[in-house]
Order: structure tokens, then C-alpha cells, then sequence
């Protein structure tokens, strides 16, 4: 730890000559520097979206709910547009707060996933036989307006629901995604 000490001395001596003026030295793990790292990158691959949504003022689409201040929104998605959100740039920031990567097309659940939404036997039952994606952000204001219902939300992240997302963005690559297609 002395030699360590010493080190830190002879560099700030050093820089301080070269009129560098004050500065410290602080000590970081590799913990920490990952952290500060993650910290950094995540104020650069923040996102923010304007998402179109499914609504309808004559009957109720839309379920709202309120508490302590946080405010949330479930509603209905064209799946085109999930599969937009998802291949946002930068690539795969959407779910930097996921719990789970992108598996693939390999597993039984994606390659299910992606049958349904392609599929014209099944693609209209896809919103019932699908959980939903769940997505989070530091803000969201909804658009009322019937030609043109939206969500506008900033910073957001999917936090659930990255498998039926990225499944949903290569339908729509392989020009397989149908337009009757909901979430």
C-alpha cells in the first residue's frame, strides 16, 4: 500500500509541474469502474418514442392508473410498432433493463411467437394468447387525439417482454409480420 502511495504522489507532483493546477487521484475497483462505466453508457443510450396505439373514444381502450405519483398506462400496440421500438439505435439499448437477453428463433416459445404473428389462422388471436411487454419510463403523456393516439415516452426501457419484441422486429425483417397483428 506504501508503494501505491508513494506512486500516487509522484504522478500528482508530476501533472501539478505540467500546471495541470489542483486535482486528486481516487482509488477505484473493478466494481466501481464497471459501475461508473454502465452509468456512463446508459445516460448515451437513453430512449425516447412517440408509440401508436390502439384507441378508441367510443369505447373504453385505454386503462389508467395512478398512485404516489406514478402514473401507468395498459393499452393496445400494433405490433408493427413494437417491432419499430425494438430495433431502435442504439442497437439493443431498449432492454438494457430486461432481465433476459434475446434467445433466438431457436426455443419452442419465440418460434411459437413467431408462427402466430405471421401466420393468418392465428395472427388475430395474438393479442390473447400473448402476456403483453411491459415498459418503463421517466415520462409518458398520452395523445388523445382519435387520427393519431399515442404514447410519448422518454427514457423508456422494456423490462418485460424482449423475447416477443425481438421476435416481433424479425417477422417484420423477413416481411412475415402481418398488419392484423396487436399487443
Amino acid at each position: 500500500m506504501k508503494s501505491i502511495n508513494k506512486k500516487k504522489i509522484v504522478v500528482t507532483e508530476k501533472w501539478k509541474a505540467a500546471s495541470f493546477q489542483d486535482f486528486e487521484i481516487d482509488e477505484i475497483g473493478a466494481r466501481e469502474l464497471v459501475d461508473r462505466l454502465n452509468e456512463l453508457e446508459a445516460t448515451t443510450r437513453k430512449i425516447n418514442e412517440d408509440i401508436k396505439i390502439v384507441y378508441d373514444v367510443n369505447r373504453p381502450s385505454i386503462i389508467q392508473f395512478q398512485s404516489e405519483g406514478i402514473r401507468s398506462f395498459i393499452c393496445t400496440v400494433p405490433a408493427y410498432e413494437i417491432a419499430r421500438v425494438a430495433g431502435t439505435e442504439p442497437k439493443n439499448a431498449i432492454f438494457d433493463k430486461n432481465v433476459r437477453r434475446y434467445l433466438g428463433l431457436r426455443g419452442r416459445v419465440n418460434s411459437d411467437i413467431y408462427h402466430t404473428c405471421t401466420n393468418e389462422d392465428t395472427a388475430q388471436r395474438f393479442w390473447f394468447m400473448n402476456n403483453g411487454i411491459t415498459m418503463v419510463c421517466d415520462n409518458i403523456d398520452f395523445s388523445r387525439d382519435p387520427d393519431h393516439p399515442s404514447i410519448k415516452v422518454k427514457n423508456v426501457q422494456i423490462i418485460n417482454g424482449c423475447q416477443t419484441s425481438l421476435t416481433l422486429k424479425q417477422a417484420r425483417d423477413d416481411g412475415e409480420l402481418r398488419e392484423d397483428v396487436f399487443v
